[in-house]
């Protein structure tokens, strides 16, 4: 005679070992997970700091080649007396007595000390005084005269110059429009002057 059992239902309820098993998966997911957030906050900061330094131009402090090298000093404006040797001369370029169809304008500066270079401004047009053919010699790079031309200067509508026929003039009503002057000097220094000077009808 044989005995039939009934089957017993199999219990999935997980014991101890598995519970642990589990938990410590999920504290080990959460541990990453904090990880990735701080990684992301510091990338983020970093981020945000490199915008600011690039927003700022960089450094506040320049690197030691920009510091090593000289830089010049800040403009100083003296009187013009205390600048020029004689009066600056200012006349219509052209080539051809009393016309200024070329529209172009020469100047000479007499300095009392030598200087590197200067720019001159007019009208709100700057050009340099670099001819050399009609500056004095220069001595260990630096001159005391200086000589330049400008030209499209707009003799007519910026300096008021009023030509008569074949766009001559014979320098009736001269303009003396203001001129401004950089000068380099050695050693660094720029210095500036104002001047009026009067065009004259004639260059040479």
């Amino acid at each position: 005679m044989s005995i039939v059992t009934e089957p017993r239902p199999i219990d999935t309820t997980p014991g101890d070992g598995a519970q642990a098993a589990d938990a410590g998966v999920i504290k080990q997911a959460r541990r990453r997970q904090r990880r990735r957030r701080v990684m992301t906050s510091s990338v983020l900061l970093l981020l945000a700091g490199l915008g600011l330094f690039a927003l700022r131009g960089g450094s506040s402090s320049p690197p030691d080649t920009l510091r090593s090298q000289p830089s010049r000093s800040p403009v100083i404006a003296l009187d013009t007396a205390a600048v020029f040797s004689r009066a600056p001369y200012m006349g219509v370029a052209c080539g051809v007595p009393n016309w200024i169809g070329c529209d172009r304008i020469g100047l000479s500066i007499w300095l009392r000390h030598p200087a590197v270079a200067v720019t001159a401004t007019i009208a709100g047009r700057s050009f340099a005084l670099d001819d050399r053919s009609w500056s004095g010699p220069a001595h260990d790079g630096t001159r005391t005269h200086f000589s330049g031309f400008l030209r499209h200067a707009r003799i007519t509508a910026r300096l008021g110059v009023i030509p008569g026929p074949g766009q001559h003039w014979s320098g009736r009503g001269t303009p003396s429009p203001l001129v401004m002057l950089e000068i380099a000097e050695p050693g660094h220094r720029t210095i500036q002057a104002w001047t009026n000077v009067d065009l004259m009808a004639g260059w040479g």
